[in-house]
Order: structure tokens, then C-alpha cells, then sequence
């Protein structure tokens, strides 16, 4: 389940490492420029990707559940709700961009940052097309049509990037239009092979939409503030300079790779532990989140080690700036260090969403966020002149302040080992009435992988 949407992942964040990389041969401002921007329209796309990705739990639950029917029904709410939300998310989006040359200390950064958010704003109701199909066919069980839908766009991307900026000479709004069009590409493909389904628009309403808002806007908002700290480090480091902030974006681009395959992880879980929930199958639920947990710890440790062996040649390839590098150097070993952290953080996220904690998740991840890393990153990264190691050194406390607390959280729902309190876990009980007695006992039945659909 995992892998494809890592591919997927990866293949998003790709497009901005795309980006960086065409424009870091224009200069430090260029880069900056881009690392600011692409971080805005990241933090404004995130609310409505996160609603879509909080809604799947209750499609992979009617799939579990033997529902096929009620859980088509809701790709069209989730079209519609992605209209809705993409017009909106587009216009705040275009009005961020006004307000970013505030953000650089240097003027030239300022003023290509506000153009290229500016237009990539446009991209923004064409991503979250594509996130809702994606999302509603990952609660489905297929993971694999989001992967391909992603490959494609990067396909498009890459030439259009070159083409563009050098060829054209457009520069920085070069590399803003050529991710326009590779968002388009996948919107358009990821439709025109779900028609051959249905896209069950006429089985849906705005109304339900709207419903699908409520249910998942406690994880939207999580995810907003969750990127908006991004943002806020991206400006703290702004201050200290363009250095910092390029080694920074050079280094976050970089770690992606690594970081993207967790999150994976984490949406993996959520979605086969809701098909187990839906299933009635507890016993199945603890055995594919202690899966998870080895499979994400195996997948960190080898990835944290490549990327502190492999750093330098990494960094070159978006780089030849020697001040650059040598702060990105710094960076990366501890990107390597919040690589092992962010695991388990990711796949207990993925667990008590697949239950439908949403509220303590959103809690815990936007108050570690905001409470811990911007004023360490202040102290760390300004006061102590650190630069950019010092804000990821805060984001290394950050997780795992996190990690602790839903550790604590999971612990005490039962969801990680057979308990008599895994029935005190919130809306956790299984669909099916035969099951409930067993559950309510402490005592479910031992349930084989292969009894989920």
C-alpha cells in the first residue's frame, strides 16, 4: 500500500526539487525566491489535501464494511468539494503572494517570490482535482492510479522547466509556468481515466460536500499550521540571510526524498486500519501498525545513512555555491537525525486517524509545531547564529515531543497491543454487531490478513 504513494509523494515534491534546481543556476535571490513561494502554495494547498486525505478513512471504512456503493457515492462529494475549495484556496493564494516581497530582506527575492506565487496560484484548484481522486481511490485499496497520475506530471514538468527558464530566458516565471502545466496534465489524466468508472457526480451534493468539509477540517486546519511553521522558519531564516535560507531550501529539497516514503507510511496505516475498523477486525488493526512501525524504523535508518554519506553530492547538484554547501552540510546531518524521528511519529499519526482521533492528532502535531520550533529556531538559528542547523535542530525537538505524546495517546486507546482499554478508543467499534461483544471484552478474535477486502 505504502509505495506507491511514496512514488506519489516523491513525484510532487519533485516538481518544486525541479524547480530549485533549474533555478539555483540563476543565484541565491532566484533561489530563495523559489523556496519561499513554493512553501506558500504548499502551505495553502495543504488545508484542502489534508481535508481530502482525513475523508479517505471513511471511504476505506464503507470498503471494509462491504459498502462499495455508499463509499462511491462520495467521489463526487469529493469533486465538488474540490471545486469549491480549489477556487478559494486559489484566490488566497494569489493574495499571499502580494504580501511575500515583506518577507526577503532582499528586494530582488521579494519581488520574484510574490511573481512566481503569484502564478503558481493558478495551479492550486488543478491540484486539489487531483488530490481528491487520488485520495478517494487510496481509500479504495488502489494507491497505484495517484502514483502514475504524479509520474506523468513530473514527466511533463522537467522539459517544460528547461525549455522555459533557458531556452525562453523566462527565469523564475519559467519554472512557475512549467509546474502549472504539469498540475494540469495530472488533473486531466487522473479524470478522463476515472470517467470510464463514473465519477458519480449526480450521487452527490454540495450539501454532502460540505459535510465532507466538517469532517475532515480539524485535519486541514492541522495541516496548515502544521506547513504554516515552514513558512514562518523559511522568514526567520530570511533575516539571517539568503545564504541560510537557500542552504535551507537546497537541504529540505534533499531531505524530501527521504522524509516523503514515512508519510507513506503514515497515510498506509490510516487507510488499512480503517478497512480493519471497517472489517471488524481489531487483531489485524495492532498487526499492521506494529508492521508499519518496522518497516518505517528499517526504511529511516538506511535513508539517514545514504543521506549523510551522500550529502555533498546531493547538494552540488542544486549548488556550486561554497557558502551554501557548507551550511547545507551542517544541515543535513541533522535532517538525518529527524529522519529516524519522524517514523514512528508518521505511522502514529496514520494510526489514530485510521480511528478517527482527528482532534488529539491536530492538537498534538500543531502545538509541538508552533510552541517548539519557532522560538528555538529564533534562540538557535539568530541569537546563537547557528543559521539554518539551528531551525532543524528545533524541528528534531519538535517530533520528538510529538512522538511521545500520541505514543501516550495510542497507549492508552489499546491500539497497540491487545487491551481491555482498546475498547475505550474513540468511534472504534467495529461495524459488525457479532464482532462488538468480543471487542467490548477485551478479548477479539484473531483475524487473518486475508480477511480484509
Amino acid at each position: 500500500m505504502a509505495w506507491p504513494i511514496a512514488v506519489s509523494l516523491l513525484s510532487f515534491s519533485t516538481m518544486t526539487a525541479v524547480d530549485t534546481a533549474f533555478v539555483g543556476r540563476l543565484g541565491a535571490s532566484a533561489l530563495a525566491a523559489v523556496g519561499v513561494g513554493g512553501s506558500a502554495i504548499l502551505c495553502v494547498t495543504s488545508f484542502g489535501v489534508a481535508v481530502f486525505a482525513a475523508a479517505k478513512v471513511q471511504v476505506g471504512r464503507r470498503f471494509g464494511a462491504g459498502e462499495p456503493e455508499r463509499a462511491r457515492e462520495m467521489l463526487g462529494t469529493f469533486l465538488r468539494l474540490a471545486l469549491l475549495l480549489g477556487v478559494i484556496s486559489g484566490l488566497v493564494s494569489f493574495l499571499v503572494s502580494r504580501g511575500l516581497p515583506q518577507v526577503h530582506a532582499d528586494p530582488v527575492a521579494g519581488r520574484l517570490c510574490a511573481l512566481y506565487t503569484a502564478i503558481r496560484s493558478v495551479e492550486v484548484p488543478l491540484a486539489l482535482v487531483s488530490s481528491s481522486l487520488g485520495q478517494w481511490r487510496q481509500g479504495a485499496g488502489d494507491s497505484r492510479t495517484a502514483m502514475r497520475a504524479a509520474l506523468l506530471a513530473n514527466v511533463v514538468n522537467v522539459p517544460l522547466n528547461a525549455v522555459f527558464i533557458f531556452v525562453c530566458g523566462w527565469g523564475v516565471v519559467g519554472a512557475a509556468l512549467a509546474t502549472v502545466f504539469a498540475r494540469a496534465a495530472e488533473a486531466a489524466w487522473l479524470l478522463a481515466g476515472q470517467r470510464r468508472e463514473g465519477l458519480f457526480w449526480r450521487r452527490s451534493s454540495f450539501r454532502r460536500a460540505l459535510g465532507v468539509l466538517r469532517l475532515g477540517s480539524t485535519t486541514g486546519v492541522e495541516r496548515v499550521l502544521d506547513m504554516a511553521v515552514f513558512l514562518v522558519l523559511a522568514a526567520l531564516l530570511a533575516r539571517v540571510g539568503s545564504v541560510e535560507l537557500a542552504a535551507h531550501q537546497i537541504a529540505l529539497q534533499v531531505a524530501l526524498f527521504c522524509f516523503l516514503p514515512l508519510i507513506a507510511f503514515g497515510e498506509a496505516t490510516s487507510v488499512l486500519t480503517s478497512q480493519a475498523r471497517g472489517a471488524g477486525a481489531p487483531a489485524v488493526q495492532r498487526s499492521l501498525v506494529r508492521a508499519g512501525f518496522v518497516t518505517s524504523l528499517c526504511f529511516s535508518s538506511v535513508a539517514g545513512l545514504l543521506l549523510v554519506v551522500l550529502s555533498e553530492a546531493a547538494l552540488r547538484l542544486f549548488t556550486t555555491d561554497a557558502a551554501v554547501l557548507a551550511s547545507g552540510g551542517r544541515v543535513v546531518v541533522w535532517a538525518a537525525l529527524l529522519q529516524w524521528l519522524c517514523a514512528p511519529f508518521n505511522v502514529l499519526k496514520g494510526l489514530l486517524r485510521g480511528v478517527e482521533d482527528f482532534h488529539v492528532v491536530a492538537w498534538v502535531a500543531v502545538g509541538c509545531a508552533w510552541i517548539v520550533s519557532p522560538p528555538l529556531t529564533w534562540l538557535l538559528a539568530h541569537r546563537h547564529g547557528w543559521g539554518a542547523a539551528g531551525a532543524w535542530m528545533a524541528m528534531c525537538v519538535e517530533v520528538a515531543c510529538g512522538v511521545t505524546l500520541l505514543l501516550l495517546r495510542a497507549r492508552r486507546l489499546g491500539l497497540l497491543w491487545s487491551s481491555a482499554s482498546s475498547s475505550s478508543a474513540p468511534s472504534s467499534a467495529p461495524s459488525s454487531a457479532s464482532s462488538a461483544p468480543q471487542e467490548a471484552r477485551g478479548a477479539p478474535r484473531e483475524e487473518s490478513l486475508d480477511a480484509l477486502p
